[in-house]
């Protein structure tokens, strides 16, 4: 996914997890670090919704864990 802005500038990103178990608690990291985003529960139709700004430009990955279901995706910013 890219940010908003041209590439290498950061921006802001709607991000979602697909297919989660619908209710669990979720965990979110960021290039490895543990990070609080979101409302912490993945929603019933079993999607995890958050925002992310990135202040800098380059590449982020995300890694979103709920109910031992894990998604990983890549945002450029």
């Amino acid at each position: 996914m890219a940010g908003t802005g041209p590439p290498g500038s950061g921006g802001y990103e709607n991000c979602t997890a697909f297919s989660m178990p619908p209710g669990a608690a979720a965990r979110v990291t960021v290039n490895g670090a543990n990070v609080a985003t979101g409302s912490g529960v993945v929603s019933d139709d079993g999607n995890y919704y958050f925002s992310w700004i990135e202040q800098t430009g380059g590449t982020v990955t995300f890694v979103v864990t709920a109910g031992g279901v894990s998604r990983t995706f890549v945002g450029f910013f």
